[in-house]
């Protein structure tokens, strides 16, 4: 049979064990909370990211319309130009 002494060596170490697991539950949940705050600022700054990108993009497809209509306004400069030239 186990002594008093014995007992209260293998409570303490039982104690001491829980206790143990108990800090490391509690880093890890802190650390899972931290990554979990750093994810969600990294969606949000790519759906920022994602929005400058598409209204970019919208502006280009404008500003590209635009020299296209340019372009074929030239064309039909010129064409007018050779026109009256061969005249």
């Amino acid at each position: 049979s186990f002594t008093e002494e014995e007992i209260d060596a293998q409570n303490v170490s039982s104690n001491a064990s829980v206790q143990s697991e108990n800090q490391m539950l509690s880093n890890l949940d802190r650390e899972l909370q931290r990554t979990k705050l750093q994810l969600q600022d990294v969606i949000e700054q790519s759906e920022v990211s994602s929005e400058e990108l598409k209204a970019s993009n919208e502006e280009m497809q404008a500003i590209n319309e635009e020299l296209r209509s340019a372009s074929e306004e030239l064309e039909t400069s010129k064409e007018e130009l050779q026109s009256i030239n061969e005249e």
